[in-house]
């Protein structure tokens, strides 16, 4: 998981831009990647 931890403060629409910045050179073969927002589970007291 990239940002666990990530809110938003409103609900709406938003844009998520993913960059590949790790490496010097593009992977060979990448062709796609995922991505999953899931709303947050309540907190255990």
């Amino acid at each position: 998981m990239a940002l666990p931890n990530q809110k938003f403060q409103r609900s709406g629409t938003y844009k998520i831009v993913l960059e590949q910045y790790m490496r010097q050179n593009q992977l060979p073969g990448l062709m796609a990647v995922g991505v999953r927002v899931a709303k947050a589970k309540a907190a255990t007291p």
